[in-house]
């Protein structure tokens, strides 16, 4: 696994760039009409990263309980250095990529502050993008709300 190998910190330049290679390998094969990525928790804030780092590889995400800001996530638990912080690349985000965010109001691991900001910094630079708090959702089960699946209906449904 490419989240193995001695390599503790996930969110590293390095990692985020394998899972943006996966996907053009699986873009190549199948010659999609648009790539909507779905990320929950950690998985969120890889995909916001990918984002910034691969601006044109997709074309919207649901990000799902996302630790937006690494840095005020991590307030008060061990740093690690070499994190990219998803809010540091929101500059360089194709405006064409549409984007919605979605945390549980009963989160208790990543507050929805984190992708509340997260998007007002999108919507700042004009880039489609949207948050929802989730009543009565968790870190967990937000994401089996339906709530996520209505999101990437509307996200395959959008014009590229």
């Amino acid at each position: 696994s490419f989240l193995g190998a001695g390599r503790q910190d996930h969110y590293t330049e390095r990692n985020i760039t394998e899972v943006a290679s996966a996907i053009e390998k699986l873009q190549q094969h199948f010659h999609p009409q648009k790539i909507i990525v779905v990320g929950h928790s950690g998985g969120a804030a890889t995909t916001a990263i990918m984002l910034g780092l691969r601006p044109k590889l997709i074309d919207g995400a649901v990000l799902v309980a996302c630790p937006c800001d690494l840095i005020a996530w991590r307030a008060g638990r061990r740093p690690w250095s070499a994190s990219e912080n998803p809010i540091k690349w929101v500059p360089h985000i194709d405006p064409k990529t549409k984007v919605i965010a979605l945390t549980g109001e009963q989160d208790d691991n990543t507050s929805p502050k984190l992708a509340q900001d997260f998007i007002a910094a999108l919507v700042a630079l004009k880039i489609n993008s949207e948050f929802r708090a989730l009543p009565n959702e968790t870190h967990n089960s937000a994401f089996r709300s339906p709530e996520v699946f209505s999101a990437v209906r509307r996200l395959i449904g959008s014009t590229p």
